[in-house]
């Protein structure tokens, strides 16, 4: 028996290993077809949001299955939605670029590099709180809205509350545009870079007053940095400093976002940081 006993433990880890083999080759066959059953359902629920022309039959109405709910269309909602939009990218022509479809000659004409002045903080404040103020005019039965409208209006009120969702300086009435970047740099004179970088393909310059619009545009980055130092000295004069940790973090992070340029000086080069250069 004992003779024997070795041969038997072999087949016996043989077995085992088959067994192993065999579970884990159903594992992953059950893993690859849950993982492409939900690849296909999101693509086919995109798909119907996407197509203007699919509809969903019931009874005798045929009912767009992305379509907005007959609320939404009697409140004005639909309508302010694309209100909101437009002058989102009107009060902040930085992000233009960003606008849905937008095309070359639009990003041409409206775009312009972050401005920090207080005036124009002050313009995008008041933009912000002027909609919101229209929003909660709108008399809509909310429980008569699809989900996800109700998801939207819950969105767009924190939107425009928070001066179209700006973490940081973007309350021109709390005054933190006085006290220079924080320890994350979230604020929008941190991505006045890449900013540029989405922007200026659109400028791309096929004749001489491309090419004078393109140094126009490149001009007004020193214009923004020169105001938001302006703002900072402000905010000195005015008591409104951060502790001197605050701003040593500040500092750091605002030269680790700019590195090239803290590092080189004017010979720096903006782009530096995002593009790996």
């Amino acid at each position: 028996m004992e003779k024997f006993a070795p041969e038997i433990q072999m087949r016996h880890k043989q077995k085992q290993r088959k067994t192993l083999f065999l579970a884990t080759a159903i594992s992953l066959v059950g893993i690859s077809c849950l993982i492409t059953g939900i690849i296909l359902l999101v693509k086919r629920n995109s798909s119907r949001c996407e197509a203007p022309n699919v509809q969903k039959w019931q009874g005798k109405k045929t009912i767009g299955r992305c379509s907005y709910s007959e609320e939404a269309k009697r409140a004005g909602l639909v309508a302010f939605l694309q209100w909101v939009q437009d002058k989102t990218f009107e009060a902040q022509p930085f992000l233009i670029a960003k606008k849905p479809k937008v095309s070359a000659l639009e990003v041409q004409q409206k775009y312009k590099v972050y401005d920090p002045s207080p005036s124009n903080l002050r313009n995008v404040t008041d933009t912000a709180k002027n909609l919101l103020k229209d929003l909660n005019r709108l008399v809509i039965e909310e429980k008569k809205l699809k989900s996800r409208e109700r998801k939207v209006l819950a969105q767009l009120r924190h939107y425009l509350k928070h001066v179209f969702g700006t973490p940081f300086d973007g309350d021109y009435y709390f005054g933190d545009f006085l006290l220079g970047p924080n320890v994350f740099c979230w604020q929008p004179i941190c991505t006045v870079g890449s900013s540029l970088e989405k922007s200026l393909p659109f400028f791309k310059p096929s004749d001489t007053r491309g090419l004078e619009i393109l140094i126009e545009k490149l001009a007004e980055v020193s214009k923004t940095f020169q105001t938001y130092t302006d703002n900072l000295r402000y905010g000195v004069k005015a008591g409104m400093v951060r502790s001197i940790e605050e701003c040593q973090s500040g500092i750091d992070a605002f030269q680790r976002t700019y590195y090239h340029i803290a590092f080189s000086g004017p010979k720096g080069n903006l782009f530096s940081n995002i593009c790996g250069m």
